[in-house]
């Protein structure tokens, strides 16, 4: 990205090859104005009856497609993601829920009350000196419409199965990336799959998952005892400690019931972590399918992370993370522990796709317009989750991170805050001046998505400004 618009990705959606330039320009106007406002929509961010059916126009065409739309975006974020030296793939999905019965069918349902469709996303993360989020790099859409059961021949896995999309999703971020550029790819206890996990073994891609399934027949290397998974880490000898905040996590509601401890509710507090780890065998279980299982038994490392004496009445940290991570050290086991404890930012982009952007409050009715409006909103979305997630896990992180030079001293003339930005601001200081903006008050705590997507509706349209006025100016003096 040029270095007048380091944060803004329009110059992403200029690169979009339609073959016609027409559908491009009208990309990058609907683009400008999403991004200026990524929290309203369209009949709010249009400003004539014409342009208003030109956006739906642009979103209904059988040549625009979100593959296009995105595909500046995963070279953008390639291109970022060559300075890190370590490199974080997390894998998610989320549920995007459209309620109301005016949608049409080929939509599906995620429940009985909502139409919807599930999201699975990557996000390319780097964890050298300030982690940061640089990008999505891959995404997949999946449509429930129910149906009858499929007979699967035995030995055989359903090709049309859910699970296979964590699989599908590593192999299309491995083949998008350059072969030296390779990444950890970091995954929560639903992609706890021998399935999925033999397949990253046997095509050598370094990974992290957090177990799920109290696997039997497991060993530690070099024993002969077989065990469960959670007796076996019983016998782990004693690694390292780890002292670590967890935020506070809302109750999911009295109307939905928690079937396990994944995403109950819990105060934030300080949590005191032991730290285990050993190179384990884990073999087939009997159940799983013969075809595409490429190994028998997987030779792997286990760590092994519990909460020391929680607080009463508090569920206590439990992590068994499956890694092909080398844990000879314990600088190389806390790296394990701290690339799985940066997953949240994928749960983090989420927030600002459907509270920053306001993704879920799209007032479409068809697949293809829901999907090529989500293609436009992925890349906003980023920037977003960029300001945040720099002013709060790295405060100190210099501010050209976020912003041009030019930017920086734009924003020191507008910005709305007590003092004026330091000579040489931090990531910290953009956030607040960006919230400013927004209307953020720094006695309320660190600004939320909506503040923050105002802010920066205000700050590009006063870049935008600036830059007017700079040009009128230069034109003022070549004719004079």
């Amino acid at each position: 990205m040029d270095n007048t618009s380091k944060l803004s990705v329009v110059e992403e959606f200029s690169k979009v090859a339609f073959g016609d330039k027409r559908l491009t320009n009208r990309l990058v106007n609907l683009a400008k104005k999403l991004e200026g406002s990524p929290e309203a929509s369209l009949p709010r961010v249009t400003e004539t009856e014409s342009e208003l059916e030109g956006a739906y126009r642009l979103l209904r065409n059988d040549r625009v497609s979100p593959e296009q739309i995105l595909a500046p975006h995963f070279e953008a974020t390639i291109a970022r993601a060559k300075s890190a030296d370590r490199l974080l793939a997390i894998h998610d999905s989320t549920v995007f829920k459209f309620g109301g019965e005016s949608r049409q069918e080929e939509i599906g349902r995620v429940n009985q009350k909502d139409q919807g469709f599930l999201g699975h996303f990557a996000l390319l993360t780097s964890r050298t000196e300030f982690s940061h989020p640089l990008g999505i790099i891959g995404y997949e859409p999946t449509f429930r419409h129910g149906g009858n059961r499929r007979e699967v021949p035995k030995g055989k896995k359903d090709p049309q199965s859910e699970s296979l999309r964590w699989g599908r999703l590593v192999t299309e971020v491995e083949n998008r990336l350059e072969s030296n550029v390779r990444p950890i790819h970091i995954m929560d206890s639903e992609a706890d799959d021998y399935y999925l996990l033999s397949q990253m073994v046997s095509d050598q891609q370094s990974f992290i998952v957090r177990s799920r399934q109290d696997r039997n027949q497991c060993r530690i290397l070099g024993k002969a005892k077989r065990n469960k998974l959670s007796a076996l880490c019983e016998e782990f000898e004693f690694f390292t400690r780890r002292e670590v905040f967890l935020s506070k996590r809302k109750s999911k509601g009295p109307s939905k019931r928690i079937k396990s401890k994944r995403g109950c509710p819990r105060n934030a507090r300080k949590a005191q972590l032991k730290i285990t780890a050993e190179a384990i065998e884990i073999p087939k279980p009997k159940y799983v399918p013969l075809e595409g299982s490429k190994l028998e038994k997987l030779f792997v490392n286990l760590v092994h992370v519990y909460e020391v004496k929680p607080p009463k009445g508090e569920i206590p940290v439990d992590w068994k993370l499956i890694t092909t991570e080398q844990i000879n050290t314990e600088e190389e086991v806390l790296n394990i522990v701290d690339d799985y404890r940066a997953r949240w930012l994928i749960e983090e982009y989420y927030k600002a796709l459907k509270t920053g952007c306001n993704y879920e409050k799209a007032q479409l009715e068809t697949k293809k317009t829901l999907l090529t409006m989500l293609a436009i909103q992925i890349p906003i979305a980023w920037q977003l989750l960029v300001l945040r997630s720099l002013s709060r896990q790295s405060p100190s992180a210099p501010a050209e991170l976020i912003f041009t030079k030019k930017q920086i001293e734009v924003l020191r003339v507008f910005a709305r805050i007590r003092k004026p930005l330091s000579p040489r601001p931090k990531a910290k200081e953009i956030a607040y001046a960006i919230a400013g903006l927004g209307g953020h008050i720094t006695n309320n705590g660190p600004p939320g998505w909506m503040v923050l997507s105002r802010g920066l509706q205000q700050f590009i349209n006063n870049f935008a400004v600036w830059n007017t006025a700079l040009e009128h100016a230069k034109q003022g003096c070549d004719q004079s």
